[in-house]
């Protein structure tokens, strides 16, 4: 049975929160307790948890940026975005080059809770409407799996394996997690453009059978279609602040990234081999 690997481990204390750390740890861990038999106590469904895990998947393929310099670094990340929002960001480089935040939090925009607070009053559940009435916020902070900026620009990443976009939250029948992430993200861009990129394997996006695919065609199509499902903003303030948004392959970005770092040396032999199994294991392909 193949190892559960956590990538480029020594970069993660410096890059990850400790809590974060220590549940990447655990999931790999788990998983290599139950292929060596010795479950024990552990669930198996936290034994899976590693196989699945998307936070962990954003890890592992992004993390060999941190040891790229600036110049290489840009020109990776920048092949990235062209192929997800299909445009040249040469004019959105800056002397500081983009830097990496991985679990990128961002409050929930005030204008979307004073909108929400009217509209839940119409929310066809019951209790949901009751329990709307004695909570002071009712959408909480928005986090994003990898936030890549500069002074000129912010790109927010998701990363999706098995899953989709969420299609509500908690108070919001109609609120799809990517509408979200460029609602919050407009507030967090502040003077700078903002891109939303979704990260999925292949198979995930061109069997059709995710939300995502729809959304994204959609939000491509018009921004008054991103204005639809964020109304309380001006079209004028979506447009003057959404570069784009976009999908890429798990495949490309992975491929792209390591390939890169094991040209430069930044992989040892065996760094390249756990690579190559992580995603093997996924059932991605990859070229190194």
């Amino acid at each position: 049975m193949s190892k559960a690997l956590f990538l480029l481990q020594d970069l993660a204390r410096s890059n990850l929160t400790n809590a974060r750390y220590v549940k990447y740890s655990n999931w790999v861990k788990t998983a290599d307790e139950a292929r060596r038999g010795s479950l024990g106590t552990l669930t198996v469904a936290q034994a899976d948890q590693y196989d699945k895990a998307e936070e962990l998947i954003t890890w592992n393929t992004f993390a060999p940026l941190l040891r790229m310099e600036k110049t290489t670094r840009d020109k990776t990340v920048s092949e990235i975005i062209k192929e997800g929002l299909s445009k040249d960001i040469d004019e959105y480089h800056d002397a500081e080059g983009f830097g990496l935040q991985f679990e990128y939090t961002i409050p929930s925009p005030r204008p979307y809770n004073e909108h929400l607070r009217q509209s839940v009053r119409d929310h066809p559940v019951k209790y949901v409407r009751d329990e709307a009435r004695d909570k002071e916020i009712l959408e909480g902070d928005t986090h994003v799996d990898l936030a890549l900026s500069n002074s000129k620009l912010l790109v927010l990443v998701e990363v999706k394996f098995m899953s989709g976009i969420q299609g509500d939250v908690r108070y919001d029948p109609v609120r799809n997690q990517f509408a979200r992430l460029i609602d919050a993200g407009i507030d967090a861009s502040h003077d700078r453009k903002l891109g939303v990129l979704l990260l999925s394997p292949e198979w995930g996006y061109k069997s059709r059978n995710r939300l995502y695919c729809y959304k994204l065609d959609e939000y491509c199509e018009s921004m008054e279609n991103v204005r639809t499902d964020i109304p309380h903003r001006s079209l004028s303030e979506i447009a003057d602040a959404l570069l784009g948004v976009g999908w890429v392959s798990l495949e490309f970005a992975a491929s792209t990234i390591h390939k890169r770092a094991k040209e430069l040396g930044l992989l040892t032999k065996e760094d390249a081999q756990q690579v190559q199994d992580f995603y093997k294991e996924l059932r991605i392909d990859i070229t190194l």
